[in-house]
């Protein structure tokens, strides 16, 4: 009985939210509300499914220069972090699987990256390289929690495409 509750009600905010936005200017918008949803839906399913398509999208980013701070690949990994961190902490995903030696060797990387970036004249760059570290950490981080749901073949499909 409750779980049919929190469907209607679910059903009736995304309504609501779905009415509102197309009685604003950004009108165009309204259908990506629900499709968000459902997408944010299979991610908690299936996390491992949104780490293939990173994998997927990761290297196509820059083609895509529309907008620089709104591209598929960092909706799709940002998303993907915050349901990753919160499985974490409901202990549906086991902490144990983030045990890896690395993580030190890591630590004193970024310790590094960040002196270098306080230290060097050309901020805007370091910036940039900070960003492909804290990026490939996300990743590294992300392909720990979810290695034993990972299907390699579709992993490697998707990479050789």
């Amino acid at each position: 009985m409750t779980r049919q509750l929190s469907y209607q009600l679910s059903g009736i905010l995304l309504i609501t939210v779905s009415a509102f936005i197309l009685s604003t200017d950004a009108y165009f918008i309204a259908p990506a509300v629900p499709l968000g949803v459902i997408g944010l839906y299979v991610l908690y399913k299936h996390p491992e499914w949104g780490l293939i398509a990173l994998a997927g999208l990761v290297p196509f980013e820059s083609l895509f220069a529309g907008s620089k701070f709104l591209t598929g690949p960092k909706i799709i990994g940002t998303a993907l972090l915050i349901i990753v961190t919160l499985k974490l902490l409901l202990r549906e995903i086991p902490l144990d699987r983030l045990k890896s030696r690395l993580w030190w060797p890591i630590v004193f990387l970024i310790l590094a990256f960040f002196v270098s970036t306080l230290l060097h004249g050309f901020t805007e760059f370091s910036l940039k390289t900070n960003r492909q570290l804290l990026t490939a950490i996300s990743i590294f981080y992300l392909t720990l929690a979810l290695h034993d749901r990972i299907s390699l073949v579709w992993l490697m499909r998707v990479l050789a495409l």
